[in-house]
């Protein structure tokens, strides 16, 4: 008989496992661990208080100063889940913004789309410039992020979306098949 592994897992146990991200030398294996407990419990209905959630959203953005792309994928996953619970979360951002800005490609299509959740539309107007350099990015799947992030923005902030006219012909341009579909 095959048991689920996470069968009853308490809440507040794994809360307190989050004082793992906050640690001087963080353990992967453990973060990822509870991250992956914290999205099994989110998946089966249970609710985060406001307090909570944002007591572990605030946790993990430590660990952004991680390298493992394990971890900073899942870390991805994690903001995005409780970022409809925590508060204050635009705090994330600046991360967000670093990442964009980065070399690396996985954590940028990543933060673009992460941005989207943690960023309120007071403060996305200050993020257009990451977006529209995103959309006219040499590699294809940087620009297929920022695309559909475009689209989901253009719900709440359609004039901003339309002055990427120029870049989203630019885009269009493009050889990459995900670039076009999107």
């Amino acid at each position: 008989e095959d048991l689920l592994p996470f069968e009853g897992i308490d809440k507040a146990t794994v809360l307190q496992e989050c004082r793992a991200f906050s640690a001087v030398s963080v353990d992967v294996d453990q973060c990822l661990q509870t991250m992956t407990k914290l999205l099994y419990l989110a998946s089966i209905g249970v609710t985060f208080s406001p307090i909570e959630a944002t007591d572990v959203f605030f946790g993990a953005t430590k660990l952004f100063q991680c390298e493992d792309p394990k971890l900073r994928r899942m870390l991805f996953v994690l903001l995005k889940e409780l970022s409809s619970v925590a508060e204050q979360v635009f705090i994330a951002s600046s991360s967000l913004v670093k990442d964009i800005t980065g070399n690396d490609d996985v954590y940028r299509t990543n933060a673009l789309r992460t941005l989207r959740k943690v960023t309120d539309t007071t403060m996305i107007s200050p993020m257009e410039r990451y977006l529209k350099e995103a959309v006219v990015d040499k590699s294809s799947s940087v620009v297929s992020a920022a695309i559909v992030t475009g689209i989901h923005l253009s719900h709440t902030q359609p004039d901003m979306v339309r002055r990427w006219c120029t870049e989203v012909s630019e885009a269009l341009k493009s050889r990459g098949n995900k670039v076009q579909y999107h």
